[in-house]
């Protein structure tokens, strides 16, 4: 994207509905469009570069359900 206002073109309110899961990289990119997110991943390095580590926090009381059901 080179504009926010791109977002609004290619529908993006169409993909957040209750039964959907959006993963959005760059999310700053899309600033003022995309509404605060459930949930938050962060991806690093591990053990030198060779693993790729995940943490994900939830961001919301939907965000919180999800995790829930992951755990389970």
């Amino acid at each position: 994207l080179t504009d926010p206002k791109e977002l609004e073109y290619i529908g993006i309110s169409d993909y957040f509905t209750e039964n959907n899961i959006c993963l959005i990289e760059w999310p700053d990119h899309g600033e003022g469009f995309l509404q605060q997110p459930d949930l938050i991943c962060k991806l690093d390095f591990a053990q030198g570069g060779k693993y790729r580590e995940i943490e994900v926090v939830a961001n919301s009381h939907n965000g919180e359900k999800v995790l829930k059901g992951i755990k389970s």
